[in-house]
């Protein structure tokens, strides 16, 4: 481990006399914030040169290790999903006074979102099983204008507007291919608020 620190730290050494740096680098290094400024402007000319040693002091991704187009590197596939079978996910978040549905691809990253309070309904409206459903569909024309057409459902909350949700959705177009329930359910976690006396 010892000789491959030394042999980086050569490499290193080497890559910043042939740039030509060390004058700068040295007086960064005392704190002077006019010697950092040129430093950093020589260097990244030196990044930016097509003779610049940075391929003999870094190692660099080969193309066979590099993702496909619109895949994020070191990024997996959500655990449990295909990506041949599914296209995408859609979470649905129901509160006692809110439906937020959000779509993401199977990286998770998210595509869209609606909630009941965004498709128009406002005010005590929105916890209601009706403004889940039209939240859902227009999630759903989003995601078929995006080109999803598969789709898995992660449920989480209670509630009726969940059901609603998921039948809007395939209603509207879109195949569900899986449901998921990832409500959070407490082992005798916290303690519960006191009753009221009355």
């Amino acid at each position: 481990m010892q000789a491959a620190l030394h042999t980086s730290v050569r490499r290193i050494s080497a890559a910043i006399q042939s740039s030509g740096l060390t004058h700068e680098l040295s007086g960064a290094l005392r704190g002077d914030a006019g010697a950092l400024a040129s430093a950093q402007l020589g260097w990244a000319r030196w990044f930016q040169s097509s003779n610049g040693a940075r391929d003999n002091a870094w190692p660099t991704a080969s193309p066979a290790s590099s993702p496909g187009p619109g895949k994020l590197p070191g990024v997996a596939v959500q655990p449990g999903y295909e990506s041949g079978r599914e296209q995408g996910i859609v979470h649905v978040n129901t509160t006692k006074n809110n439906t937020i549905l959000t779509l993401t691809d199977l990286y998770g990253s998210t595509k869209c979102a609606a909630s009941a309070g965004t498709a128009g309904n406002k005010g005590a409206r929105r916890k209601g099983a009706v403004a889940a459903g039209d939240a859902a569909v227009q999630l759903a024309q989003r995601a078929i204008g995006l080109g999803f057409k598969n789709v898995a459902v992660r449920i989480k909350g209670i509630g009726a507007a969940r059901e609603v949700a998921i039948r809007s959705l395939q209603a509207t177009g879109l195949k569900v291919t899986r449901i998921d329930d990832t409500t959070a359910l407490p082992h005798n976690g916290c303690r519960p608020p006191a009753r009221r006396r009355l």
